[in-house]
Formats: C-alpha cells, sequence, structure tokens
C-alpha cells in the first residue's frame, strides 16, 4: 500500500455514504460480515490499512465508487493493474446494468421472433394466393383481381414492418460509457 492514504478522507465517505443510507454501523458492519468494533475503527480513521475484501464489500454495502475507496484508502497502486472502465463502477451499479442489458437481449429476441413470425404468415398467405392463381378460372368468382391486390398490399405493409431495424434507443443508456 502506498503512503499516500486519507484516512480522515475515508472516515468521511463512510460516515456520509452510511448516514445517507440511513444504517447504523452496526448495521453496517453486519452486512459486511465483520464485527461492529472493526467498522467503527476503520469509520474512525484509525485502521492504517483497511482491507481490500472490506471496501469492496463497503461498496457494494453503501454505493460507493471502489475506485474512490481504494484510492482513498492509498491502494491507488492496485487500481493501475485494473485499468478496465468498469472500475469505477459498485458492483450493484454493474447488476443493475446487466440486468438492463438482459431486458433489452429479451426485448430484442421478441422482436426477431415476432419478425419472424410475421414473415412466415405472409408467406404462407403468398402461397395460398399462389395456388389460387394456379386454378384461377375456379378461384376468380371469390378472389377477384382487386381482392388479390388488396391482400398483395396488406402482405406488403407486414413485410415492410418486418424489414424495419430494431429500436437501439431500447438499449440501456450507460452503453456509450462502455
Amino acid at each position: 500500500m502506498e503512503n499516500n492514504a486519507n484516512l480522515a478522507e475515508l472516515s468521511k465517505i463512510l460516515s456520509t455514504a452510511r448516514m445517507k443510507k440511513g444504517y447504523s454501523q452496526r448495521k453496517v458492519a453486519r452486512l459486511i460480515n465483520t464485527h461492529h468494533s472493526t467498522y467503527n475503527e476503520l469509520e474512525k480513521g484509525n485502521i492504517k490499512k483497511p482491507d481490500i475484501d472490506m471496501l469492496r464489500n463497503l461498496s457494494e454495502v453503501l454505493e460507493i465508487s471502489l475506485e474512490l475507496l481504494l484510492t482513498t484508502a492509498g491502494y491507488a497502486d492496485i487500481l493501475d493493474s485494473f485499468k478496465d472502465k468498469a472500475h469505477n463502477r459498485t458492483p450493484k451499479n454493474l447488476k443493475e446494468l446487466v440486468r438492463q442489458y438482459r431486458e433489452s437481449q429479451m426485448d430484442l429476441l421478441q422482436d426477431s421472433s415476432d419478425k419472424r413470425t410475421r414473415v412466415a404468415e405472409c408467406r404462407s398467405r403468398l402461397k395460398s394466393m399462389m395456388f389460387k392463381l394456379e386454378d384461377y378460372d375456379y378461384y376468380k368468382e371469390i378472389f377477384p383481381p382487386e381482392k388479390i391486390l388488396e391482400e398483395i398490399k396488406l402482405i406488403y405493409e407486414d413485410l415492410e414492418m418486418c424489414a424495419e431495424k430494431y429500436d437501439y434507443s431500447k438499449l440501456p443508456d450507460d452503453r456509450i460509457n462502455l
């Protein structure tokens, strides 16, 4: 650990986040699976080398950036080894982002399924129309040219809707920052 730990600042960050959540020190300690006196000492700034796993758990429970906690606790050197874009997010934020992507994936799959079903229905309608046209003398009374043109127009409209691209605005807004 580098010597630039700012334990007073870490104390302020933890106590502010805890109070914002409305948690007692005992509750936070219970949620991160540590003894309340240990958490109390950490929040007072008396622990000179906070445990990284404890900071990770605090990041999740208090919804604080893990990068902020590690940097403030003096672990900037560890952060340098993790240059991916996810290091400044809390696990809860990442879980929410994954949930949003799963939801949009299901929407995309449903959209694709609906389009395939609609195209298959159009194909069946066209096949039926071709069957009637092959024996047009028999069907011309119930299937006059106006009705054929109307059916072709309806099929065209259905196929046109199927050709539209997926509405990518339904994806999570945070995709730009990935």
